[in-house]
Parts: C-alpha cells; structure tokens; sequence
C-alpha cells in the first residue's frame, strides 16, 4: 500500500473529514477515480 493510501484510510477511520479533503483534492489518483468514488456512488443512491 502508498503512504498516501494509509493516510486516506487513517483520516477515514479517524472520521476527519477535513484530513480527508485535503488529502484528496490534490492527489492524482483521486482525481482519476473521482467520478466511479463519488459521482457513480451518489447516482446508485438515488436510484
């Protein structure tokens, strides 16, 4: 696992929302999966 995996699990579980953002907003990886994490995610929700 990378460093920033384990610290985007730490914040998760830590619930710290903010660690969370601010280890996401920036990071390549998160950027590629960003629309299957979220946007794919909150559709499903709905429907």
């Amino acid at each position: 696992m990378t460093e920033e995996f384990l610290e985007l699990m730490d914040a998760y579980t830590s619930q710290n929302i903010d660690r969370m953002y601010g280890l996401g907003k920036d990071s390549p990886l998160f950027q590629e999966y960003a629309d299957l994490l979220l946007a794919e995610r909150n559709k499903s929700w709905i429907v």
